[in-house]
């Protein structure tokens, strides 16, 4: 299937690659990762993906193809059923955010959903996910995994404090984790949390990061770069916006200043997203223009839309990974490939972009 990455200027067809699922992978209708959500790539080319159900490492299995292998969780005190959100690798470690809502726990609606989680995340989903995040007590943990081992487990985490969806996560590589409290707004609570590693990658202890002025936001994704926390948020009214945005980690004391705008998307809802040192590419998983498919968005460290990727074989991006160099085997993964988990098709995908964007995405600006 041809793809095209289009000018936000003149929707200019650039004939520049080909989107496809991962190789040797069930096919899209058969839901092999049901609701994707998000992604990390290892330093030595290693694929981990979640869904709302599960994680699975992508490894593989005979020539040119490839399996899902799931990461259990054996964390004492921790819920099996758990959504799987945000993930990323530091050091020798897997981290996991996950959340478990409590349905009809001390609850006036004990009967009202089935398993929240298997309610596939389209529209309607995502606003019954909402009003369930709202009515039932939620817990959020974050996970560890030694990459050491080739069948790796989720063996120890923390359990964050207060009512909070963990969702977007990454590290800073100097011994902390950042996570992002999707349900901030609703409940008043911090909308980060910082935690904090030892030498051997555990997590010894994790806490509020607050902002220096009140905040309004409900972040989503998340990466650090710098000194800087980058986030994705959604604001309702007085139109509905969607935002990138950043916020200064202050050295001195650990917290943070005033959130800036990077870009802005009218009638978006904006996921998970990756940094590059030319910009950004972030997953649009649903807007109303594009009649709920979403896109890919490639944004300019200026703040300025660059490009547009849309195909009829995309379907709601909850997140892209840039492949930063050559995978062990390149016919899996080859620097400047884009790694895209598509809620829609609950899948893992592929996107092989043409010379001229591979060199956008994965080489320093001159």
């Amino acid at each position: 299937m041809r793809a095209n990455l289009m000018s936000s200027q003149t929707e200019i067809n650039l004939d520049s690659g080909l989107l496809e699922q991962i190789p040797g992978l069930p096919e899209p209708g058969k839901k092999p990762l049901f609701n994707a959500e998000n992604l990390t790539i290892t330093n030595d080319g290693r694929l981990f993906v979640t869904g709302s159900l599960a994680v699975y490492e992508i490894v593989r299995d005979g020539d040119k193809r490839y399996r899902q292998q799931e990461i259990p969780i054996i964390a004492p005190d921790v819920p099996r059923n758990c959504f799987m959100n945000g993930i990323t690798a530091q050091g020798g470690s897997l981290y996991l955010a996950c959340s478990h809502i409590h349905k009809g726990e001390d609850s006036l609606f004990p009967s009202l959903f089935g398993d929240v989680r298997q309610i596939e995340q389209n529209w309607l989903g995502f606003l019954l996910l909402i009003f369930a995040q709202s009515i039932y007590k939620v817990d959020s943990y974050i996970l560890r995994a030694s990459l050491e081992n080739q069948n790796p487990q989720f063996t120890d985490g923390i359990k964050l404090p207060g009512k909070c969806f963990a969702n977007g996560l990454d590290g800073d590589g100097k011994g902390n984790l950042y996570v992002a409290n999707s349900l901030a707004s609703f409940i008043k609570n911090p909308s980060f949390f910082k935690a904090s590693l030892s030498s051997s990658g555990e997590i010894a202890q994790i806490e509020p990061l607050a902002f220096s002025s009140p905040n309004q936001d409900t972040p989503n994704g998340l990466k650090v770069r710098g000194e800087y926390v980058y986030y994705t948020c959604l604001h309702w009214l007085p139109v509905m916006t969607a935002s990138l945005k950043r916020v200064k980690i202050d050295g001195k004391d650990g917290g943070a200043g005033k959130a800036e705008v990077v870009y802005q998307s009218l009638f978006s809802i904006f996921d998970d997203f990756d940094i590059t040192d030319n910009g950004f590419v972030i997953a649009n998983i649903m807007n109303i223009p594009d009649r709920g498919a979403g896109s890919l968005q490639f944004v300019t460290n200026e703040g300025n839309l660059k490009g547009i990727f849309r195909n009829k074989g995309l379907n709601s991006p909850s997140s892209v990974k840039v492949v930063k160099k050559n995978s062990p085997y390149p016919d899996f993964l080859k620097g400047g490939d884009l790694v895209i988990t598509e809620k829609g098709r609950h899948c893992a995908s592929r996107f092989r972009p043409n010379e001229e964007w591979r060199r956008w995405l994965v080489e320093s600006p001159t």
